[in-house]
This record gives structure tokens, C-alpha cells and sequence, in this order.
């Protein structure tokens, strides 16, 4: 629990500092755009234990930023998840994201975008005590996923670093860190 609480304070500060920095006079090169990402996922779980549901995944996702720099958009990732001795499984999650986009440097080339999503989350796993009998089963459950992503751009394509603290609300809540390299046009 220590951890889920360091991180939180960790968030806090962060959206503390970037709520105070005071808005670029030059829109984010993002302004009146729609984007559209594809790109590579980790998650990385934060309960005790030797299996791990995200692991490696995949992801796209598609948005558009107003002209006063607001992000609405959505993304829907899948991770294939790791094995452990007798568990297997996976989590999908399709959501939609709300953010504010930052720009910064020299020309509108860098953007940093402090954003939180919510959405659904599929847990898909199998238990397996012996070779003769094993149980699988699945749910959907609420998710939320406060973040930031880190973009450079080109005129042509970006490349987009991200960063997100992952929660589904189930019966034992799951949380993550998910870190997602990715390029978009």
C-alpha cells in the first residue's frame, strides 16, 4: 500500500505543478487536429505476487484537440498478459481519455499532455491446480487511468511517450503502471 500512496502523492504534485504553468500564447501544434497512434504497451503490476495480467501489448487509439488545447479522445490496448506456475491470463481495456496539451521548446515541436482516462477492462484468466482440472473466467469491470504522454513532432508523423497508473475497480482491484512508446499521424 505504501507504493499506491507515493504514487498518488507523486500525481498530485505533478498535476499541482503543471496546473500552474501558465498557458503558451501560441496554441500546441496538436490545436484543430485529429490524431490517430499505434504503438507498443507494458503494464506493470503492482500487487504482490508472480503474475502479471498486462505484460506486453499493443494499442491505438484516436483523439482530436481543440483549438484551446482540450484533448477528448479514446484508446483500446491489449495485453497479452504472462504466465505464472498455474495462472494464466490477460486484460483488455478500451476507454476515453480527456487532456490539456502543453507545448513547449523552440517552435511548437514538443507537446506534454496531463490526462486521465476512464472506461472498461476485461480480465480474461485460467487456473490450472493439476493437469486434469482447470477453470477459466472472465469479467468486465470499471477503469480509470490518470497519465501523461510526452509527444515530439514532425511534419509527418510523431512519436509519443506514455505514461499511466492503471486501476480496475474488481472484486481485488488490479492496479498497473503501463508505459507505451508509439508513433501517430
Amino acid at each position: 500500500m505504501c507504493i499506491h500512496r507515493w504514487l498518488a502523492a507523486v500525481m498530485i504534485g505533478s498535476a499541482a505543478v503543471l496546473g500552474a504553468v501558465p498557458a503558451a500564447a501560441d496554441p500546441p501544434a496538436t490545436a484543430t487536429s485529429l490524431q490517430l497512434g499505434v504503438g507498443f504497451r507494458y503494464g506493470y503490476e503492482l500487487e504482490e505476487g508472480d503474475f502479471n495480467p498486462w505484460g506486453t501489448g499493443i494499442g491505438v487509439e484516436i483523439g482530436y484537440t481543440l483549438p484551446s488545447a482540450l484533448y477528448f479522445g479514446g484508446n483500446f490496448d491489449y495485453f497479452l498478459g504472462e504466465e505464472g506456475e498455474s495462472l494464466s491470463g490477460n486484460i483488455w481495456q478500451l476507454m476515453a481519455e480527456a487532456g490539456y496539451d502543453l507545448g513547449f521548446g523552440e517552435g511548437p515541436f514538443f507537446v506534454l499532455r496531463p490526462k486521465l482516462g476512464a472506461g472498461v477492462a476485461g480480465y480474461q484468466y485460467e487456473l490450472c491446480l493439476d493437469t486434469t482440472s482447470c477453470q477459466s473466467n472472465s469479467e468486465t469491470n470499471f477503469a480509470i487511468a490518470p497519465g501523461a504522454t510526452f509527444m515530439i513532432l514532425t511534419k509527418s508523423v510523431s512519436v509519443a511517450l506514455d505514461f499511466r497508473y492503471d486501476m480496475i475497480f474488481a472484486d481485488e482491484q488490479l492496479n498497473a503502471l503501463i508505459f507505451s512508446v508509439g508513433v501517430g499521424f
